[in-house]
């Protein structure tokens, strides 16, 4: 490894003892600073070797934070993570550890936030809009549904 490389394994050592990262993005960010691919390999492994880059634990924290903060449900967790080249069984793990409970009412919240500033001619184009809201926010169909049933709707032109 030489010294460019030993300086990058020290800045983003440094990096995952503060926050949850993954291979990808760091990959990604050793590429862009024309770090060579054996480099890059061997910073990872001793990353791993030293617990500061966990997949699963980045997955779970990845999922718990964009659901608590950013209103996302499991599709849209789910699709982010395996865009960033998670495996399936992290994936699974991750979104296990959501609470099913609070799932359901945190896609209720928001559509109930949503069906206030949603204009609509009457009450079956404003259940659409906010159908495909909650399903643009990755909850499942069910739940958008559920949650759905539970709202009581008035339609404003």
């Amino acid at each position: 490894m030489d010294e460019k490389a030993k300086r990058y394994l020290k800045r983003i050592a440094s990096e995952c003892s503060k926050r949850e990262c993954c291979e990808f993005d760091i990959r990604i960010k050793l590429l862009r600073q024309d770090i060579e691919e054996c480099d890059i390999d061997e910073i990872i492994t001793t990353l791993q070797k030293h617990s500061l880059l966990d997949e699963e634990r980045y997955a779970i924290a990845y999922a718990k934070d964009k659901f608590r903060f950013n209103g996302w449900g499991c599709s849209k967790i789910a699709a982010m993570l395996s865009a960033k080249k998670i495996s399936d069984n992290s994936i699974k793990t991750a979104l296990q550890e959501i609470d099913r409970e609070s799932y359901k009412e945190k896609c209720l919240a928001l559509m109930k936030n949503k069906a206030r500033s949603t204009k609509a001619k009457d009450i079956f184009e404003l259940k659409n809009k906010l159908l495909r809201y909650a399903l643009g926010r990755g909850f499942d169909y069910e739940t958008s549904l559920q949650a759905l049933s539970e709202l009581t709707l008035q339609a404003n032109p």
